[in-house]
């Protein structure tokens, strides 16, 4: 049985090693009006097949979590255990799009006082389209620009 369990991690870890950058133009993000792009997080957020948070280091699936709210200021979700995660739109320091072997991945970095790009939530989906679009709103509803 250890050895089953060892051959699955170590195909995973190889899974997970096979990040292959997705190049965006965000260009056209600039105008983006913020009301269209908070309402396209609402639309697709709740969509993802995966997510992470890197403060604190959680791993979540999509049906871990009860409620997503998107307003003005961020995204915040709520999940079964009862944890709150907020991301806010004042911290993004940008985002970057990765095919992975099963998903697309959206990276949302932000600000810290340690790292000014900290990769702080994961969000991933089967197709690459609403990830890319979801990039794009990001982008647009970036404060430091």
């Amino acid at each position: 049985m250890t050895t089953r369990a060892t051959a699955l991690f170590f195909i995973l870890a190889g899974l997970s090693a096979c990040r292959e950058p997705i190049a965006v133009d965000t260009r056209a993000a600039e105008g983006i009006p913020s009301k269209i792009a908070i309402e396209g997080l609402r639309e697709l957020l709740p969509k993802v097949v995966y997510l992470s948070c890197g403060d604190p280091r959680v791993e979540i699936s999509r049906s871990e979590v009860t409620s997503w709210a998107v307003d003005e200021k961020g995204v915040e979700l709520r999940t079964r255990a009862g944890l709150s995660h907020r991301l806010a739109f004042s911290s993004v320091r940008g985002a970057d799009l990765a095919k992975l072997p099963l998903s697309v991945e959206l990276r949302v970095f932000v600000a810290t006082p340690k790292d000014p790009r900290k990769d702080l939530f994961r969000f991933s989906w089967r197709e690459e389209e609403p990830a890319r679009r979801c990039l794009e709103y990001f982008e647009a509803l970036r404060e430091d620009r």
